[in-house]
């Protein structure tokens, strides 16, 4: 699917990180957080919480003994697409 400029892709129920592509869809992995639209993975977050914390940039912490998996699909609800440039 096209949408202007860009491509439509639906992914599904699989959960990805968006920093570094990680796939966590069936990971047990705990942890992560939320950044706007972002769903950054327990791996890559503690550098993102260091650099952004100075700055004020909100940030969601993924909840306690909650799978990053399910963390990011409770903030990405029923809309499981994303568009990339063509």
């Amino acid at each position: 699917m096209t949408s202007g400029n860009h491509t439509i892709i639906d992914i599904g129920e699989t959960v990805l990180c968006d920093l570094c592509n990680a796939d966590y869809t069936d990971s047990e992995a705990e942890g992560g957080i939320l950044m706007g639209t972002y769903a950054i993975c327990p791996t890559c977050a503690p550098g993102i919480i260091r650099d952004a914390e100075p700055t004020g940039e909100p940030i969601v912490r993924c909840p306690a003994q909650t799978r990053f998996s399910e963390c990011a699909d409770a903030a990405r609800g029923s809309d499981s697409r994303y568009a990339t440039p063509r």
